[in-house]
């Protein structure tokens, strides 16, 4: 949310000495006081919405709407407005800076290495970012933000403590390949 007035409107001290003095005054703008302060909070709610960072729920979803985005159940309004502020910036063409760039906004600095073979036109991103969703959000960047005859090889690294039994799996699709550690 951004910055309030502190000071509420107290209407009763615009009008004139000799109105002041009536009751019925007094009670009307005692009224239009707490109107205006309504008033007030929703202009204030406007200004939020005309930014991504600052807006409600509503708004975030009629964007998602916009952009073809369907929020999943466990979405965070931080990782809605990440990834349609992600959406909005995506535009080829994609350099190297610019990928690291939103990286950064992405997953974080310093959660990513960047190994790029220009010999065999493979780009390999090392994540040990876990949060949830991201992995989605980060395919789809790069599915539109590389060129075509680049393949990328996105590898995961979660490292979790745990003094329980740890029971692992792997399995592999055409598309993606999943090992858990």
């Amino acid at each position: 949310m951004t910055y309030r007035p502190p000071i509420p409107p107290d209407l009763l001290m615009l009008l004139p000495p000799y109105f002041k003095a009536i009751k019925d005054f007094a009670a009307l703008m005692e009224t239009e006081n707490i109107e205006l302060e309504k008033f007030e909070a929703y202009l204030w709610q406007v200004r939020d919405n005309f930014y991504i960072q600052t807006c409600d729920g509503p708004t975030l979803q009629y964007h998602e709407s916009l952009l073809g985005i369907k929020p999943l159940q466990n979405d965070t309004l931080d990782f809605r407005r990440i990834r349609i502020l992600n959406r909005y910036n995506n535009k080829p063409p994609l350099t190297l800076p610019v990928l690291k760039e939103r990286l950064n906004i992405l997953i974080g600095v310093g959660s990513y290495i960047v190994d790029i073979a220009y010999a065999d036109y493979n780009l390999t991103l090392t994540i040990t970012s876990g949060s949830y969703g991201v992995i989605d959000e980060l395919i789809y960047m790069l599915v539109f933000m590389l060129p075509a005859h680049l393949t990328f090889i996105i590898i995961q690294n979660i490292q979790i403590d745990v003094t329980d039994n740890i029971y692992t799996a792997d399995g592999a699709t055409s598309a993606m390949q999943y090992v858990i550690i």
